[in-house]
């Protein structure tokens, strides 16, 4: 269980940096093991833009491991449902009354030196934007890998993509790469 609170700016696109916009996030979620193979996690995400607009998310899935060994493998179902308060054309994805179900798979492998995360996922999203429906698939996913340098240093590639509409704040099909210096304490 826990509670996030950030003050960002969306800067994805020029149009979003050139417009500033401000976002105030509140987030609560629970994640709760039921069994040795089954967890559920929830999430309920409220949005206060700069621009006078305003959105909630809801999203819960459920997760069943198939393996425990290494590597470990999950398959689970999950559903998001989205809605903003209005439709302003600043630049970022706001619809009315986005749903989502997917399907997804996440593995993960671990050895002395390496890790691997994958998740990729199918499934469908609706949605109503500027008084039009649209009805698609949704496919994607996310990859990590892992190269531990010391006991406290590792270094990381990831990868992530889809046409996923809530995947990123302008809605489009995407794909990012991005590395990362992780030192732990």
């Amino acid at each position: 269980m826990g509670l996030n609170v950030n003050k960002s700016v969306l800067t994805d696109t020029a149009e979003l940096m050139e417009d500033v916009i401000r976002v105030l996030s509140i987030n609560c979620f629970i994640n709760q093991s039921v069994t040795d193979r089954i967890s559920f996690y929830a999430n309920y995400n409220r949005r206060w833009y700069s621009d006078d607009n305003q959105a909630d998310s809801v999203q819960g899935s459920v997760r069943y491991k198939i393996n425990f060994g290494n590597p470990t493998v999950s398959l689970g179902y999950r559903v998001v449902y989205l809605d903003f308060k209005k439709q302003k054309r600043h630049g970022y994805f706001d619809p009315d009354d986005f749903w989502s179900n997917q399907l997804f798979l996440t593995i993960y492998y671990e050895n002395p030196k390496v890790y691997v995360y994958l998740e990729p996922f199918i499934g469908h999203q609706t949605f109503r934007r500027y008084g039009l429906w649209s009805y698609d698939k949704a496919y994607g996913g996310t990859g990590t890998l892992g190269i531990k340098l010391n006991e406290n240093l590792n270094f990381e590639m990831s990868i992530e993509g889809g046409n996923y509409a809530a995947g990123t704040t302008s809605g489009w099909k995407y794909y990012q790469t991005g590395f990362l210096l992780k030192y732990v304490f």
